[in-house]
Parts: C-alpha cells; structure tokens; sequence
C-alpha cells in the first residue's frame, strides 16, 4: 500500500487526535491513569487540534504534515516555528 505525505487538512483532526492519545498512551501508559487518557488528554487534544485547524494554516507559524496510506492516516508530523528563534 503506497504512502503519501501531504499537509494536514481539517478532515485529519479526529484521525490526528486518536492518533496522538493513543502514541502518549503508548509513551505514557505505565505511569498515568487510564482516567487521564480518557478524561484529561483526550479533552487537551481536542482543544489543541481544534485551535491549529480553526484558521487556514500558516506555513511560517506551523506545519502539520500526515502520512496518508490509501485515505486512512498512518502518522503526523507537527512543528510550531517561533519567529524569535532566529
């Protein structure tokens, strides 16, 4: 099956966030609660990726890049630039 890297789009978010809960659970899992994974991460994420999509994506600010195997995501990149590191 081919992979494809391209720019995020907002139809990615729900995918981007069950991906991102579940590699910090991966990470994470042995020393946080279940409880912060389907309570308190799963709400954060939701959050952050709401706010990255909310506008049109600014490649000097941010990229989000996902890797895209026949229409079903298999990774994301994201990297948030800051102006003042120069």
């Amino acid at each position: 099956m081919p992979i494809t890297i391209r720019p995020a789009r907002a139809a990615d978010r729900d995918a981007i966030i069950a991906m991102h809960v579940e590699m910090s659970r991966k990470a994470y899992g042995h020393i946080l609660s279940d409880y912060y994974f389907a309570e308190v991460l799963q709400v954060e994420k939701d959050k952050l990726w709401t706010e990255r999509f909310a506008a049109p994506v600014d490649p000097k600010r941010l990229s989000i890049m996902v890797a895209d195997a026949d229409g079903v995501l298999a990774g994301f990149t994201s990297a948030v630039f800051d102006p003042s590191d120069k």
